[in-house]
């Protein structure tokens, strides 16, 4: 059985990259919640890997709409499954071992000095070389440092007067530390625990963004990148990702293309592709994003638009591939839409949204297609504080 699993916490274990990591409350608490994301995106026959706490029935009411063929297993049934394959939201050292101390069977999974590898590839000072070597192409734009020290950090802000220093493994927009108002000691301290425990920090200039946005792909790790599709999504004003919107790929290119010229567009995705496939394609397998946004650069009268054609890499599924996938798989070609996880701060704050939702905007589906309407694409338990839904413009 192929046994996929929800691990939001992967590039928090990167981080941290020790023998006793344990998440967050919060994030805990997430895991347990979107647990059944991986429904929408799983191979048909495969299981997804849940605490015993989870409502297990999901599945089987989501099966009523939609072709899906997924079951739910819990953790001390995996000595029983023996899972041919897993694939987790993102590998890390701690989720092996998790999964050795649950029964699996250490030749199912990944050797640590490979994890150890790929956690080298998934800093952010890899895709700062790659964001180097697309930088010059023509409508690009973008720099990045790499930070070794606290003096370093303080000359770089002092430098550009405001900026953003990045940790080398977080993402959906965490891990930024926003300089706009001088190198302060909180920054100052801040900086120095993060190159203290981590090794390094990113910095880079403070951009006027117009359109964030992503290229999605797929490696084989036998030396195949493939584009599987954009994704257009949202931030917050601190740069924290909140939701994708759910558009055709067309659709997607379209809103890119009003800003760059064609040939031009064309040219970076080549050039993207080839530096994809040299960094990861013999090293890495699996779903990977590569998060862009249009930049205006000059005044707002006279300014040009630019693309900065990597902020970041996620070597690791994501939710712009979730949006992908479902827009692909359960929605029309002309629909739009979007793709939402939220936060609440108690459960009854969250069952409200959700009731109200259902009342006043009533899922339609025909065909396996969600037509229009309020789509959880998790259960909403009693304790619940998460939630994942999609819905869909009439």
């Amino acid at each position: 059985m192929e046994l996929y699993l929800f691990n939001p916490d992967a590039d928090m274990a990167l981080a941290d990259n020790g023998g006793h990591y344990i998440a967050p409350a919060s994030v805990r608490r997430m895991t347990a919640d979107l647990a059944w994301l991986p429904l929408w995106y799983a191979a048909p026959g495969s299981g997804v890997l849940m605490s015993e706490e989870a409502e297990y029935d999901f599945a089987g009411q989501m099966r009523q709409y939609f072709p899906l063929d997924v079951m739910p297993v819990v953790w001390n049934q995996l000595p029983e499954v023996s899972p041919a394959s897993l694939y987790p939201w993102g590998w890390n050292v701690s989720l092996r071992r998790s999964l050795l101390k649950a029964g699996v069977c250490e030749d199912a999974l990944p050797t640590v000095e490979s994890l150890n590898r790929l956690r080298a590839l998934a800093g952010r000072d890899v895709a700062l070389r790659i964001l180097q070597a697309l930088a010059g192409l023509p409508f690009c734009c973008g720099s990045g440092v790499v930070l070794l020290d606290v003096q370093a950090c303080s000359d770089y802000a002092r430098r550009l007067g405001s900026c953003v220093f990045k940790t080398p493994w977080s993402g959906s927009g965490k891990g930024l530390l926003w300089c706009r108002s001088g190198f302060t000691e909180v920054m100052s301290s801040r900086c120095a625990r993060i190159i203290r425990e981590q090794g390094f920090l990113t910095g880079f200039p403070i951009y006027n963004k117009v359109l964030d946005f992503a290229l999605e792909y797929q490696s084989d790790g036998q030396g195949n990148v493939a584009f599987i599709g954009y994704s257009l999504f949202d931030t917050d004003e601190r740069g924290a990702y909140s939701g994708n919107r759910l558009l055709s790929n067309e659709a997607i290119e379209q809103q890119i293309l009003h800003f760059l010229p064609l040939a031009a567009w064309q040219q970076i995705c080549i050039c993207l592709q080839q530096e994809l496939t040299s960094c990861y394609g013999w090293a890495y397998k699996g779903f990977l994003g590569v998060d862009m946004m249009i930049c205006r650069v000059g005044d707002e009268e006279n300014g040009e638009y630019r693309v900065f054609p990597c902020v970041e890499v996620n070597l690791r599924m994501n939710m712009g591939v979730v949006a992908r996938l479902f827009f692909d798989r359960f929605m029309l070609p002309s629909a739009n839409g979007c793709f939402r996880v939220e936060y609440f701060s108690d459960p009854a704050s969250l069952h409200r949204a959700h009731e109200a939702e259902k009342r006043e905007s009533q899922a339609v589906i025909h065909d396996g297609k969600l037509l229009s309407g309020y789509l959880p694409l998790v259960p909403v338990g009693s304790e619940s504080r998460y939630r994942a839904y999609v819905k869909v413009a009439e």
